[in-house]
Order: structure tokens, then sequence, then C-alpha cells
């Protein structure tokens, strides 16, 4: 049984992506997969939907943290102190896993479901191998970015507020993460004390392997793309700012795909170059690879490893990015891309001018993403999970 908060079609970022693509590979090797997450309509339900058995569960928690509506205050702390453990998703959470008598629970994104979901697990003798895709066991918005900027990591809110979630790790009995930054930061800060099994394994990419016309790129503006969800956390303003400061002479372009608040939007918007940014909402992401020359992830924060540079490398484009969290372990400058320190807006548009002048992005040959093409495999990526069931339920044995 895998979990995660949202699963599609309800898709808020890359986890939901990372998780189908994943329980359906696992399917399709012969494993009967379930899928634990939560109701867009706050009912408890049960289906067959494509060879997966999936469990939706009501969300009991004071509002559904993932739209942009204003909260309040006290709200907010309501939420977040359900969020270390709710009991009230204990009944619908033990239904499921009796139902589906699952060999190993593989949990994933959190937020709702709770520890919650961990203790009824192991009330049950299932073992647990929890999956690291975002921070939020230390912290209350899963990334150390409370507003406009980044936080120092150890702030007194989190520490107050995140402290059962800490304890609770040692619930789990084996913990995975796309990146091994991330699952060092965890680990370092003394969490999962009881995983006996700790690996980093890549996103799965489920898409194919496209390979580009050098032709077509050579023919066109240099064309920039951002995919995901805008927010500041993102960094897209940085980007903004610094494609304002590439001379007007150069050719070069940015495509942004995604959705997020008004207010951040309009903020882009206005900072945004006169005809070199096209804002597209949200989109089929193999829309935007199909028509851009390198991927843009500049993010702020310490981003664990987001699929976008995966998916980036499975379509033969390089990389640009921030040297934030997990990133610079799949990004190798100059060669699948370059890189950046994350607030430098000056660094990033000398590096968006060269790249517009000499366009280097041509000439990279397709075999240096294949290292990374490998790890990402569906089928490989599968076999590094089953390792960690096999090695889990083996250690449950009496």
């Amino acid at each position: 049984m895998l979990s995660n908060t949202l699963f599609p079609p309800i898709v808020k970022g890359g986890a939901e992506r990372s998780v189908a693509f994943l329980a359906k590979g696992l399917a399709s090797r012969g494993h009967e997969v379930a899928i634990l997450t939560m109701s867009a309509d706050n009912t408890e339900t049960c289906a067959r939907e494509e060879g997966l058995t999936i469990y939706r569960l009501p969300m009991r928690a004071p509002y559904w943290p993932f739209e942009d509506e204003p909260v309040s205050i006290f709200n907010k702390l309501l939420f977040h102190l359900a969020d270390n453990q709710n009991p009230m998703m204990g009944a619908s959470i033990s239904r499921a896993l009796a139902a589906f008598k699952p060999d190993v629970l593989h949990s994933n994104i959190m937020t709702v479901l709770t520890p919650t979901l961990w203790r009824e697990a192991k009330h049950v003798g299932i073992p647990v191998l929890h999956n690291l895709r975002d921070y939020w066991v230390l912290c209350t918005r899963s990334g150390f970015f409370p507003g406009n900027e980044a936080c120092n990591r150890s702030c007194l809110e989190c520490q107050l507020l995140t402290w059962r979630r800490r304890a609770l790790t040692a619930l789990v009995d084996g913990v995975a993460s796309v990146s091994q930054y991330t699952l060092d930061q965890h680990i370092q800060a003394g969490l999962f004390p009881n995983a006996h099994v700790r690996k980093a394994i890549l996103s799965a990419h489920g898409d194919g392997v496209f390979l580009r016309d050098r032709n077509t790129k050579a023919d066109r503006p240099l064309t920039l793309g951002f995919l995901g969800r805008m927010k500041p956390a993102k960094g897209v303003h940085i980007l903004v700012e610094a494609l304002s400061q590439v001379p007007d002479e150069l050719e070069i372009k940015l495509i942004i795909a995604g959705d997020g608040s008004e207010d951040y939007l309009e903020r882009l918007k206005s900072l945004a170059p006169t005809g070199r940014v096209e804002f597209w909402g949200w989109r089929n992401p193999q829309e935007v690879y199909d028509v851009i020359d390198i991927v843009a992830i500049p993010s702020l924060y310490p981003e664990p490893l987001p699929r976008t540079a995966i998916e980036a490398y499975n379509n033969h484009l390089p990389v640009i990015s921030a040297r934030s969290g997990g990133l610079p372990e799949v990004v190798e400058e100059g060669i699948t891309g370059w890189t950046y320190e994350p607030y430098d807006i000056k660094g990033l548009a000398d590096i968006l001018s060269r790249l517009a002048s000499s366009r280097p992005d041509i000439n990279i040959e397709p075999g240096v993403f294949e290292k990374y093409i490998a790890r990402s495999n569906p089928d490989f990526v599968a076999n590094q999970y089953e390792e960690c069931y096999e090695q889990l339920i083996a250690k449950a044995i009496p």
C-alpha cells in the first residue's frame, strides 16, 4: 500500500505523479497495489482504477490546505496541531489497512494523513517505509520558507509544532528519499532512529525518452521553461528579474507553466520584460518540454529533488538551476546544465546572456543524460523499492 495526501486526478505537484508512476510500475510487475489518499469530496470510498485499489478518505482537518484561500491564524494553529497526530483519521485508515492487508505500507506526503497512519500500521504489525519528498517532519510549511524568504530552519514555531511528529518517526522501519541531501538532513536531525533501511532513490519517469531535433532548436530563440507551482519559494521572480537584465539584442524567452496565487502571478507579470515571458497556466508537462530548450529550476528553498529535473533529462533537455537542496546531485556544471547561487540575480542574468549568445545547449550530446535516465527508469526504480520492501518484510518476520 502506497499512501500520499493527493493522487491523480488531483495533482498539485510532482509527488502525485511520482507515486502514480511507481504504483503502476509495481502493478505491472505482478504486485497487488493499493493507494491510500484523500477524497476530493470528503467521502470515504474504495474503487478499482487502472489496476490499482484506491482508498479515498474524508479529511479530518480544519481546512483543505491546497488552496490559496485566506486562513485565520487560529485555524492554522489547529491544523498544524492536528497534523502531528490525528486520531479522527485513525478509523478510516484502520478500515483500509484491514481490508487490503498490505505486506508493507509505503508512505509519502503525510499532510492531513499524519503519523496516525504509521501508528495504525504498526499496531497491526505492518512494516513502514517512509519516502522523504518534502520537509514536513521538520517544518510546518514543508520547505523552510514561511513567506517571501527562507528561514533559518530551526525557528521556534516549527520546533514547537513538529516535536510530536519528529518523535513518531521512531515508528518507521525504513526511510527512502529522492536525494541524498534530504535523507542526510533528516538523519542528522536525529529522526527515523529505528529505520534499518536508508536509501536515496530517484523518482520514476513514466513517459518514455524523447530525442530532440537540434535543427529545430537552432531555428528559434533560446527558450526556457519553468513548470510547477508558482510561489516565492520556487524563485520564479528571481528568474524573471534576471531575464530582464539580459541585453535586448539577445534572443531569449521564458514559458511559465503552472498555477499559483493571483497576487504572486500579478507580481511576476509586473516584473516580466515585454515580449520575453509567456504565461501558459497549468499544462500537460510534455506540451512544454516539446517547445523549450532548457528547463529552469530557480528554487530558493532546499528542493529535495524536483521531478522536473528528471523529466528534463528524459527529454534530453539540460537544466539551469539554483544550487539548492538535492539539485547539485544531478546538475553537472556545463555537462547536463548550469548552476548559480539561489538569490544571485546578476549571476543568473550573466549565465542566461551567455547561453542566449552562444547556444551551448544545441551541442549537448544526448549521452550525458543516460545515467539519470537509467536511474529514473520505472523498472530500475521499482527494483530499488522492491529491495527495500523485501528487507522490511524479512525483518518483520518473527
